[in-house]
């Protein structure tokens, strides 16, 4: 009776270590999710915030900028996430513009995602034509 008593003990141990092992990594990719969803929005405001600025206001712009979110996002989670404005040319009437956003996860892995896009002086494009 002990020996059956300790192989229940035991195999209710083994399904209580998967269940907690399978909820730690649920909990971890729904902070993943949540990340990138905060990031997205990080980026996409920084964009609509770029869209307004004439070409003038854009070609004043330093090439590698951080910046600081614009909203009451910035006070609660403006520690966590790192952001970039980075500047390219590609011509004399082109700027490509890529937003960086860094961040460190729970595991302690510093991730980043970014978007690019153009800014030309007849204005804001997520495209741009070739002409051949």
């Amino acid at each position: 009776m002990l020996v059956e008593a300790m192989v229940g003990i035991f195999l209710i141990g083994i399904s209580l270590t998967g269940v907690f092992s399978a909820l730690g990594r649920s909990l971890d990719l729904i902070e993943e999710a949540r990340d990138s969803t905060r990031v997205a929005q990080i980026i996409q405001s920084e964009l609509e915030d770029l869209r307004t600025l004439s070409w003038s206001e854009v070609d004043a712009l330093a090439e590698w900028d951080v910046y600081v979110p614009n909203s009451s996002f910035s006070e609660e989670f403006g520690n966590r996430y790192t952001c970039y404005r980075y500047i390219f040319s590609k011509s004399s009437d082109q700027y490509g513009l890529r937003v960086y956003v860094l961040w460190t996860n729970n595991s302690g892995r510093t991730k980043y995602d970014y978007f690019e896009t153009w800014y030309t002086e007849g204005g804001f494009n997520d495209y741009y034509y070739r002409s051949f």
